[in-house]
């Protein structure tokens, strides 16, 4: 039942827009009474961020039970292919009824630019699971409380996380088809692995001097 309110309320999301979607339309068009949808969600944003939070609190609970001997990106790609498996994501392109590209999990970078009850929901799941993963980082690294590395490496995997949400949704824009969010955010996350100030330099057009 909670599958099928998300999914009547996606549909009306993609037809209408978050904004011009009431609880009432969710209700009428999963086929189910108001106290139900009630039953499950406090409000409209629970329903549209139901997708990105059960993702996040399972790529919370594949983190933890890594290997202790691996690197964040290692940590990262184990945990993303174990969830593969389970269903949840987007080891492959997905697509919706029409065939245009959309990420589950991408929904909340969507909706958290335009309509501010999202927004509030999005800062304070992310946040809550960057402290969890910086709890995981001190406790795996054994370092003391007054070093910042742990919040560090768990921003790295939190904006890998935005990086690939915000690649999916630009490349599905121009018309293109774009890799999964998976694999996106596993290149964006090898990215902050290898060092952000040697990324920059790679990248950067060869400038030719100033004269002196």
């Amino acid at each position: 039942m909670r599958d099928r309110i998300v999914n009547a309320a996606l549909e009306l999301f993609r037809e209408r827009g978050y904004e011009g979607t009431s609880v009432a339309d969710i209700t009428t068009q999963a086929s189910v009474a108001p106290r139900t949808f009630y039953a499950y969600f406090r409000t409209k944003a629970d329903v549209a961020l139901a997708g990105f939070i059960d993702w996040h609190e399972a790529i919370l609970a594949e983190l933890s039970r890594r290997p202790l001997d691996e690197n964040p990106g290692q940590m990262l790609r184990g945990a993303l292919a174990v969830m593969a498996q389970h269903g949840f994501a987007s080891g492959r392109p997905l697509v919706d009824v029409e065939g245009l590209p959309v990420a589950p999990a991408g929904i909340a970078v969507v909706l958290a630019e335009r309509a501010p009850d999202v927004a509030g929901r999005v800062f304070q799941t992310l946040t809550r699971g960057h402290r969890e993963v910086a709890r995981l980082f001190r406790e795996r690294m054994q370092l003391p409380e007054t070093s910042v590395v742990p919040e560090i490496l768990a921003g790295a995997m939190t904006a890998a996380w935005y990086a690939a949400m915000y690649a999916f949704e630009r490349l599905a824009g121009e018309g293109l088809a774009p890799p999964s969010t998976d694999q996106l955010g596993i290149a964006a996350m090898d990215a902050y692995v290898e060092g952000i100030g040697g990324l920059w330099a790679q990248e950067q057009p060869q400038r030719a001097r100033p004269p002196s």
